[in-house]
């Protein structure tokens, strides 16, 4: 289903916040780029669930897919658990910045996450139980107050995010 696709591939977006500039905190360029491109795939996500029917809403293609109701449970709960993620991530102790942090592997790494070729396992957290929301207009509605968290931290951040990366080492010899 070519909506559902789209609905998935908006997700990546979320990821964004993690993205920012080589002396830690984002620049204006960045900011701006992705202030852009969370609004964008706002726009499409939310016109992408407009007007559909109920059967729409909880059509699922084959027993083991998920229903566009579901997709966009996914990408809402996606929403605060990536940002979340990257809360608690700025709570560690700084790391050294990864030689693999710069615009180039940004690019890369925002086009992997968008290329739905290679399924991955969602974490349960953000695994639908599709009856969180009963019509479009809820999700909707959910969706939007999410997305103007991550577009406020987005707009005002200053937090040094390059120096801190999942699964990096730590210099001070603490793993």
């Amino acid at each position: 289903m070519k909506v559902t696709n789209k609905l998935l591939v908006l997700c990546a977006v979320a990821t964004m916040p993690m993205l920012a500039a080589e002396s830690g905190a984002m620049s204006d360029f960045e900011r701006a780029f992705l202030i852009e491109q969370l609004e964008k795939s706002q726009k499409e996500f939310l016109s992408s669930i407009e007007g559909l029917t109920a059967a729409q809403w909880k059509f699922k293609p084959a027993p083991d897919r998920w229903s566009v109701a579901e997709c966009s449970e996914h990408i809402i709960l996606a929403e605060e658990f990536i940002r979340g993620g990257a809360q608690a991530l700025l709570k560690s102790p700084p790391v050294d910045r990864l030689a693999t942090a710069n615009a180039e592997h940004d690019k890369k790494l925002s086009e992997m996450v968008a290329d739905r070729s290679h399924k991955a396992k969602a974490p349960e957290p953000i695994v639908p139980n599709g009856g969180k929301f009963a019509t479009p207009e809820d999700a909707a509605k959910e969706f939007t107050a999410r997305r103007e968290k991550s577009l406020e931290y987005v707009k005002t951040t200053q937090d040094e995010l390059r120096s801190r990366h999942p699964g990096a080492r730590r210099t001070d010899g603490c793993l």
